[in-house]
């Protein structure tokens, strides 16, 4: 190579790596009526990027994502270096609109004004040179940094391809009230909303977050039947208020708790972006459980969530984000959804007593689970009321019914559930720091360091009798161990994958069992030896978790604990007459909310 072309290769390398580093995410805004048009004369969403330095630079080949997962999602490209290129010291304004075909400075995917994620990508693709998740926003009011390309950011009074500083909106119009608190209601009611001082009040009545645009309130509204309302105020000269919302539901009381989910209906059934449906169906073959749809992306949106007791009395709200959970049981169209509680919403951990057996009662989010089949409303349901009233030493989420409704649609039962995860670990056992492994291979908490010196120890088939066992011992809980198998050996678990185990980083920190999603008994059908060949299976398993079970029964210190628990579990917590009396007893709480979910649900889940 030409030792000219070699240097000025290198020179560029050397400018262009801090050169791009001075450029940063200024401003956005996520919901633009009024206050600057595109080249098409539209008004879409924007970013403006600021070039701190002193060179001009080309943004062409950096990447623009709204997605963690997918840094690449957008490249910027090369065909027009007019529309790509901040001065020194200067502005650049992205089109954030779906519309790449107006221009180089567009973008093929738009912003949430419900909130989200957005970055700047160097060209290798991975480094972020800059970053910002944000919340709900306003209409016509942007978000900055205080300062341009440095400093937190705060609302402002759009400042497009201008300096930021001195435009920071500095008080916020006092939300609406309603004249009538969240629940269950009959024949017909009027709504009424009221604010403060000269504020105006727009409203929505389909989940949508309430902008200037929405309808303007100005006489109480007349309800019949199932309806959410969300309202903003809005004071001259200020920014517009939280959003406030109400569900007000015209059906028949439960029997049980009431979930109300109130959330922007593109976050569920958009095309693109709606984590409910299967969007692009390219990917899926037309075949569940439809890998590559919508709802196999870790999408997560902005919701309310309202929590009624059995008796329809409101009991707590707040904002959260949702996110689709569940395994293979996304393909069917009930699905189940986590729930994480976020600080950027003003709460970080829900303070209530959701779970009445439970010691404590903060909890960092929760899941609504759907259950992958009908027998799953019973089954996961059975195992965990057991593990309670027994006190088993393989830990269990704490879960109770509820209906849900979204967007004032009734959408059947669910069984609210703890998460399964370090909050859960903290909560129940006090540590802080720990390792957790799930479905025996994937690290969800601290390393797999001591996990792997685990799995090594056990394929050392030189270690074995008396030293064995007492290896064993240190490391795992053995009462935590046995009983998480012996479930797994009752109900001829089909799916035994489903297991978390955690031990504290300390030493001697043992490793414990997390049980959960006992949906699949296969010991339900005709077979009469599916125990033993259940055993047999679990036994011979080739994965690090079946390696475990198959050398403690290999050690006859062990086995002989194993068999006394499993004699002991027989004769006393799975004795016939005592789980047909709390199959009775759980099915008599659903049974009342039975129809409506089958009716819901008429083409299946």
């Amino acid at each position: 190579m030409n030792i000219r072309y070699l240097f000025a290769a290198l020179l560029l390398v050397l400018i262009s790596t801090p050169a791009v580093a001075q450029l940063s995410i200024n401003e956005i805004m996520a919901s633009n009526s009024t206050v600057i048009a595109d080249n098409a004369g539209e008004y879409d969403d924007w970013i403006e990027i600021y070039n701190a330095g002193n060179v001009s630079i080309n943004l062409a080949g950096l990447y623009l994502t709204d997605d963690p997962d997918n840094l690449t999602k957008w490249q910027i490209p090369s065909t027009s270096s007019a529309q790509t290129t901040i001065n020194a010291n200067g502005y650049l304004i992205i089109w954030l609109d779906n519309d790449s075909e107006q221009g180089a400075h567009h973008v093929e995917f738009k912003l949430s004004a419900g909130g989200e994620h957005i970055a700047l990508v160097n060209t290798d693709g991975t480094t972020v040179l800059d970053s910002i998740s944000f919340g709900e926003q306003t209409t016509d009011i942007s978000f900055g940094r205080k300062t341009d390309g440095t400093g937190s950011f705060a609302f402002l009074n759009p400042t497009p391809n201008a300096m930021n500083e001195g435009n920071e909106v500095a008080e916020v119009s006092d939300a609406p009230s309603f004249s009538l608190e969240t629940g269950f209601y009959s024949g017909t009611v009027t709504v009424g909303l009221s604010a403060s001082g000269s504020a105006e009040i727009r409203y929505e009545t389909g989940g949508s977050v309430p902008t200037p645009n929405s309808p303007l309130y100005s006489s109480p509204i007349s309800l019949d039947t199932s309806t959410v309302i969300r309202a903003i105020a809005i004071e001259s000269g200020k920014q517009a208020s939280d959003v406030v919302t109400n569900t007000y539901l015209f059906e028949q009381q439960h029997t049980i708790p009431v979930v109300s989910f109130v959330m922007e209906p593109d976050s569920l059934f958009d095309y693109d972006k709606g984590m409910y449906v299967i969007g692009d169906s390219s990917e899926t073959n037309g075949q569940y459980p439809f890998f590559g749809a919508n709802f196999w992306e870790d999408f997560q949106y902005p919701l309310n969530i309202e929590y009624m007791n059995e008796f329809g009395n409101p009991e707590f709200e707040f904002m959260a984000e949702a996110e689709i959970g569940g395994n293979f049981s996304r393909g069917f169209p009930k699905k189940s959804f986590i729930i994480n509680n976020n600080d950027r919403f003003g709460l970080d951990r829900l303070n209530y007593p959701l779970f009445p057996e439970n010691d404590y009662e903060e909890y960092d989010g929760f899941s609504l689970r759907a259950g992958a089949e009908e027998r799953s409303r019973l089954l996961n349901e059975l195992m965990r009321t057991i593990n309670i009233q027994w006190n088993h030493k393989n830990a269990m989420q704490s879960y109770k019914p509820a209906a849900l409704y979204i967007n004032g649609q009734y959408w059947g039962i669910y069984n609210i559930y703890e998460r399964k995860n370090d909050d859960f670990v903290e909560s129940r056992y006090g540590f802080n720091d720990i390792d957790m492994i799930k479905d025996y291979d994937e690290v969800t908490d601290g390393d797999a360091i001591a996990y792997d010196a685990l799995i090594d120890n056990f394929n050392d088939e030189t270690l074995s009798g008396d030293a064995f066992f007492e290896y064993a011992q240190s490391v795992i809980d053995f009462d935590s161990f046995t009983d998480h198998w012996i479930y797994q050996l009752y109900t001829s678990h089909g799916d035994p994958n489903n297991v978390r185990y955690w031990r504290p980083r300390q030493e001697g920190g043992k490793w414990h069992y997390i049980s959960y999603d006992f949906d699949w008994w296969e010991n339900l059908g005709d077979e009469p030896n599916e125990f033993v060949s259940s055993l047999r299976d679990f036994m011979n398993g080739s994965t690090g978790g079946y390696k475990i079970l198959g050398r403690m029964l290999e050690n006859d210190r062990y086995k002989e604990i194993f068999l006394n628990r499993l004699a002991d579990l027989l004769n006393t917590s799975f004795q016939p007459e005592y789980m047909m009396g709390l199959i009775d007893s759980i099915d008599t709480a659903i049974n009342p909310e039975m129809s409506r979910d089958i009716a819901r649900w008429t083409d299946g889940w």
